[in-house]
């Protein structure tokens, strides 16, 4: 697949986050319950989190948010450095020191990994084509060896083995052979 000149201009956006060291973590969900608000991003994998729509990574100076987005395509993966975020409605949890983050905390972002995925549409009426090249996961490679891996996907059924893509959720885990046995990386 060949990425295009805007595909390259993302990965290059993206990598400014390269050597930011991170302060803490917080999950962005739909508030289900405003009155008695719990969090919601636990799954049946228990080192599988499962958030709405974005996380926010807070840097010493700097805050990252990903999120899904639809500027290549519905539902891939987004990414803001210092923006205020477009969620309205939302509440938040601090999970930096949560079993999957707490060895995150305190580190610096060495690399990052962005996976293209293709998806080929075709119009019922028409017959047109097309082709889109949309970021699917991204994996985040940290100063003491850890990953994160990010993938814009989610369980459609609570108790599901797998993940499916082109959904408007994020699935996050640290465990690399999980994250290929779900299918939230390939």
């Amino acid at each position: 697949m060949k990425l295009e000149k805007r595909h390259i201009d993302f990965e290059n956006y993206c990598k400014q986050i390269i050597g930011l060291q991170i302060v803490s973590v917080d999950y962005y969900e739909i508030a289900y319950d405003k009155i008695n608000p719990t969090p919601n991003y636990k799954t049946h994998y228990s080192e599988i989190d499962s958030i709405d729509f974005s996380i926010v990574l807070h840097m010493t100076n700097d805050k990252v948010e990903i999120f899904w987005d639809g500027e290549f395509y519905q539902f891939g993966i987004g990414l803001r450095i210092n923006e205020k975020s477009v969620f309205d409605g939302y509440q938040s949890w601090n999970v930096s020191d949560s079993n999957l983050w707490s060895n995150i905390t305190g580190q610096k972002i060495v690399d990052l990994e962005i996976a293209w995925e293709l998806v080929k549409t075709e119009e019922q009426k028409t017959g047109k084509k097309e082709e889109y090249i949309y970021p699917q996961d991204l994996t985040l490679i940290f100063s003491n060896g850890q990953k994160v891996f990010i993938s814009a996907a989610g369980f459609l059924n609570q108790n599901d083995p797998e993940v499916y893509g082109l959904l408007d959720n994020l699935t996050v885990t640290t465990n690399e052979d999980l994250a290929r046995k779900v299918k939230m990386i390939s």
